[in-house]
């Protein structure tokens, strides 16, 4: 059981999900070749040559596996409700794969896919995963170092930025 070194667990899963990542990608890519699911150079795009738009099945599905096997190795015990928030963790980042694959393969309206993660990252938060404090290790302001918990508002506010911004780094890397 892992739950005792939780070092030990956040290495591990780390670990499971870049190998399973890199082993997963480059199957993904030879598929997208092969069914031309690619996004082809443009003046406004970084890269010269056409690209799978499928890369984000190869990490989501390498991510899915190395939290699923470290749960089930008794890892995230000493979370409160921690099957509650595995499932929530698990459901949302499905969701916002399913946002992004159906970007890739429809070109969705930037609109409509802003509102469905803005949506995904509110019922996320509801259910318990939150940005409940923001560490400070050197201190800021005034403040020593240490955690400053957020009141709810800004809770949902530093969770909902955080998801939605991290989701459309990504997109915003190559146009």
């Amino acid at each position: 059981m892992i739950s005792s070194r939780p070092d030990l667990a956040a290495v591990l899963a780390f670990a499971l999900a870049a190998i399973g990542t890199a082993l997963i990608v480059p199957l993904v890519r030879r598929a997208g070749l092969r069914w031309g699911l690619t996004d082809q150079p443009d003046a406004r795009k970084q890269h010269t040559q056409p690209m799978v738009r499928l890369g984000g099945v190869g990490i989501v599905a390498g991510f899915v596996l190395a939290l699923l096997l470290i749960w089930a190795l008794g890892g995230f015990v000493e979370l409160p409700q921690r099957d509650g928030l595995l499932w929530t963790t698990l459901a949302g980042c499905l969701c916002f794969f399913v946002i992004g694959v159906s970007d890739d393969l429809f070109a969705l309206p930037p609109l409509p896919r802003l509102a469905l993660q803005l949506a995904v990252a509110m019922a996320v938060w509801s259910q318990g995963v939150r940005i409940g404090a923001i560490d400070l290790p050197f201190g800021v302001l005034g403040n020593p170092p240490g955690a400053i918990p957020l009141p709810e508002g800004r809770s949902l506010l530093a969770t909902v930025i955080w998801l939605v911004g991290i989701t459309n780094a990504i997109n915003w890397l190559d146009g």
